[in-house]
């Protein structure tokens, strides 16, 4: 019985960890009220952050141009997104979509990443 009940609690501590996925450029998770993004790479990377209804609405294309309308996250640097700040977020959210690519000009098709993370 004390085995069962040590199982239990390593398990659901794993639960309690923040929900994270790594495309091998930007390392992302979830926590409370806001996305972390990490890039662990030598040069900036561009992003945009959405629920994937939004994405399904707008044409993301635009913002992957050099004039467009992305954000990025510094070399070796780590920022939040408050989910507020995430694009068709409204409360009760459990997905959000980030689509990146290495530096700050336009991306080329092949080169653009998506992740899916799970909003706590």
């Amino acid at each position: 019985m004390h085995r069962l009940v040590s199982v239990l609690v390593v398990v659901l501590a794993g639960c309690a960890t923040p929900t994270g996925v790594d495309s091998g450029l930007l390392r992302v998770s979830a926590q409370n009220s806001a996305v972390t993004l990490s890039n662990y790479s030598a040069e900036p990377v561009s992003y945009i952050i959405a629920t994937p209804s939004y994405l399904a609405l707008a044409d993301p294309a635009q913002c992957t141009r050099p004039s467009g309308c992305t954000a990025s996250v510094a070399a070796n640097a780590t920022i939040e997104v408050a989910y507020a700040q995430i694009a068709g977020y409204q409360r009760g959210e459990r997905t959000a979509l980030v689509v990146h690519w290495r530096g700050l000009s336009g991306a080329a098709a092949d080169s653009v990443h998506r992740l899916e993370i799970t909003l706590r």
